[in-house]
């Protein structure tokens, strides 16, 4: 296993932003989570209100992973993703 002894961390709110945060400070691409979440298309936006509901909901969210690839898509990195349900592969 390769470990990167002078990675520095992202501070950021939301996971998939602060991962990537990491991944782009370490190669000293410094972006801020606002301009991130923009360059991603950010969050979608709901208000729900049915009359059973006492209050309305109000919420975003994306697709897992969507944020990363319009990112990436968007700043024209190349974005290699993987997946797999082997532990030990991962």
């Amino acid at each position: 296993m390769t470990i990167i002894s002078d990675f520095r961390t992202y501070d950021g709110k939301h996971c998939e932003t602060t991962a990537t945060g990491c991944l782009l400070f370490h190669e000293n691409i410094k972006i801020s989570e606002p301009m991130m979440l923009g360059l991603s298309q950010g969050f979608g936006f709901i208000y729900w209100k049915m009359n059973f509901m006492n209050l309305p909901f109000i919420g975003g969210r994306a697709k897992p992973f969507d944020l990363t690839r319009v990112f990436c898509s968007n700043m024209n990195i190349e974005l290699d993703e993987r997946e797999t349900t082997s532990k030990k592969k991962a």
